[in-house]
C-alpha cells in the first residue's frame, strides 16, 4: 500500500513537471517568434467589438483581395503575400509548390470559415470598458515565420500606431 501512494506521487510529480516545461516552452516559443517573425500589417474590415456571454472583443476580418473569395479556396492553405513599404499586406495569391515565392513574397498559412478568409486569429478579446480603443482599429499586426505560421501582436489605428496596451510587452 505504501509503495503504491509513493509511485503515485512519483507519477504526479513528474505529471506536474511535464506541464510546466510545456507551459514555459510555449511561452518562449511565442516570444522567439514576436522577436524573429517578419512584422505585416493587414487591414480589417468592419468590427463588432460586443458579446454578452464572452466579453468584449471584436471579430477580425481581415481584407485580402477581391480576387481571393474564400469560398474559391481550399479550406486551408497557404498565401503568397506582397508587402508596401510600411508592412502592410497589399496583394496576395493562393500559393502552390508549382509557382514559387518571389523574391518580395512571404508566406502565410490561412484557413477559412463561414465565408470568411482568416490569416491569423479570428477574435481579438480586450478588458472590458476598452471597446473605445480597439473600435478603431483599422490594421492587425502579425509576426510570420518562414513556414507561414503567425501571431497576433496588436491592433493599430489608421495611422499605424498601436493601440492600447501589447500582447507581448
Amino acid at each position: 500500500m505504501r509503495l503504491t501512494m509513493r509511485l503515485r506521487s512519483i507519477i504526479i510529480g513528474a505529471a506536474l513537471v511535464v506541464a510546466l516545461a510545456w507551459f514555459n516552452w510555449q511561452v518562449l516559443a511565442n516570444e522567439r517568434h514576436v522577436a524573429t517573425g517578419q512584422p505585416v500589417l493587414f487591414e480589417l474590415g468592419t468590427a463588432d467589438p460586443r458579446s454578452l456571454i464572452q466579453g468584449d472583443y471584436m471579430i477580425l476580418r481581415y481584407r485580402l483581395p477581391d480576387s481571393l473569395a474564400a469560398t474559391s479556396l481550399p479550406v486551408r492553405g497557404q498565401l503568397a503575400l506582397r508587402l508596401d513599404g510600411d508592412d502592410v499586406a497589399i496583394s496576395a495569391r493562393l500559393y502552390t509548390p508549382d509557382a514559387p515565392l518571389a523574391a518580395d513574397e512571404l508566406l502565410v498559412n490561412y484557413q477559412t470559415s463561414d465565408g470568411q478568409l482568416n490569416v491569423g486569429p479570428g477574435s481579438f478579446f480586450f478588458q472590458e470598458g476598452e471597446a473605445e480603443t480597439y473600435g478603431t482599429a483599422r490594421y492587425a499586426e502579425l509576426r510570420l515565420l518562414p513556414g507561414g505560421a503567425s501571431l497576433l501582436v496588436g491592433l493599430r489605428d489608421e495611422a499605424r500606431e498601436p493601440l492600447g496596451r501589447p500582447i507581448f510587452p
